[in-house]
């Protein structure tokens, strides 16, 4: 299952767990995420903005990320690690409601 996570600028990406859990098949469709949003392996959590940000904390999610477990992974097109997708945290809210 592919995890959907909100993240935030920052040292601290994230606070509690994924905002959703989904089959990675259900998940692209819904995301619109392709192979090719690919950001990084499962080695490190993916960060974004400065570090030492003082107001990243406050600010609202900025970023949707999702992560493949190995388990998931379906190579050519997908392997374990992190993917951005290309919607605003408030866009994929939606579609993830419906």
């Amino acid at each position: 299952m592919a995890k959907i996570w909100f993240c935030h600028d920052g040292d601290n990406p994230t606070d509690g767990g994924p905002r959703a859990v989904l089959p990675l098949d259900d998940c692209a469709k819904t995301l619109g995420l392709t192979g090719a949003d690919f950001i990084g392996d499962l080695t490190g959590v993916p960060k974004f903005g400065k570090s030492g940000d003082p107001l990243a904390a406050i600010r609202d999610y900025q970023h949707v990320v999702v992560e493949v477990s190995e388990a998931e992974a379906a190579p050519p097109t997908w392997r374990s690690g992190f993917y951005r997708a290309r919607l605003t945290p408030a866009e994929a809210d939606e579609r993830l409601k419906r």
